[in-house]
């Protein structure tokens, strides 16, 4: 397809064209007066530092170094060398930006590549993001696969089959996520993640929160509820300022403060000089570690380690340590 060449350093006004556009080095393009599109059905190729004072749509769309597009931006492919400024909304079936990519409206992508930081303050409908170093959201996200090598900002919500965050995360909003894995650390407003994974760092939950599968490596701070489908294991210190209720097996890890009660339907593991504030009620078994402060338990079996105190016990079985103590009753199911 022949080319229509815009020379370096010019402005020049354009509507729509029938063959490809290339735009030399910091030259300007803009629509008529009156208009807002330019169109291009082949590729628009951009140099350095060029600026679009519209919006555009184009088969392709290929950017140098630092160029801007004032407006809307709507392409099947979309292609920067380095950084990229879109005012409007960006709409395309694959991006892919070798440094920053801005877009201050709406992203609605298939795939999206970017080898440095993405921000995008408007809505996030995409298929696969992956951003290899930080990535902030100030609109709702919907995304199937969200890939995220450094740190994680998402403002208002995040709707995801799976996210995967190599440094520090935060999220806000309304959270619904089938497998969340942040290795160093999550910070998370409640909502629903069907399995988390959170291996290296601490994890801290603003509101109340459900969970299917949960794992934290380190220290875990629930500020309100936590509802687990599965099992929950948190490795260090684990506060619950509610009630921690799980399908699953329950271990609290080396120390624990639950400000309510605790229930599982199968295992509860109450984890050395930890403190439960309401009952611990259990279908099976519940074993009672070191040092702990318990007061009602409630299961088919209980063991209660050297040290630890419990105020009342209900069960069928219970088998105390030398140096465990119940302070109130003990009655057999």
């Amino acid at each position: 397809m022949p080319e229509l060449s815009i020379a370096p350093d010019s402005e020049a006004v354009i509507s729509a064209v029938e063959q490809d556009l290339k735009v030399g080095d910091r030259a300007r393009i803009r629509p008529p007066e009156g208009e807002r599109w330019i169109r291009v059905p082949g590729k628009l190729t951009l140099g350095n530092t060029c600026r679009v004072e519209g919006s555009v749509e184009c088969g392709e769309f290929h950017a140098g170094e630092n160029c801007v597009v004032e407006g809307d931006l709507i392409a099947k492919r979309v292609r920067a060398r380095a950084s990229l400024v879109v005012e409007g909304s960006l709409t395309a079936d694959v991006v892919e930006i070798d440094q920053v990519l801005v877009v201050r409206g709406n992203l609605s992508v298939g795939v999206l590549f970017c080898n440095s930081s993405l921000t995008v303050d408007g809505d996030v409908k995409a298929r696969e993001i992956v951003c290899h170093e930080s990535a902030v959201f100030n609109g709702p996200v919907v995304c199937d696969i969200l890939h995220i090598d450094s740190g994680l900002q998402a403002n208002n919500g995040l709707k995801a089959s799976e996210v995967r965050v190599h440094f520090r995360s935060e999220i806000r909003g309304a959270t619904e996520i089938d497998l969340l894995v942040a290795d160093a650390g999550c910070t998370l407003e409640g909502g629903y993640v069907k399995r988390l994974i959170c291996a290296d760092r601490d994890l801290v939950v603003r509101g109340n929160i459900r969970l299917g599968e949960t794992y934290v490596g380190r220290n875990a701070r629930f500020e309100g509820d936590v509802e687990v489908e599965g099992s929950f294991r948190a490795e260090r210190h684990l506060y619950v300022a509610g009630n921690l209720i799980a399908g699953g097996e329950i271990d609290t890890g080396d120390e624990a403060n639950i400000g309510g009660m605790i229930r599982s339907q199968t295992y509860i593991r109450i984890g050395p000089s930890s403190i439960v504030s309401g009952k611990v009620v259990c279908d099976r078994a519940v074993l009672v570690k070191r040092n702990c402060l318990l007061r009602d338990v409630e299961a088919r079996v209980v063991y209660i380690e050297k040290g630890a105190a419990v105020d009342n016990i209900r069960a069928r079985a219970v088998h105390i340590e030398r140096g465990g103590v119940v302070r109130g009753s003990i009655v057999r199911t």
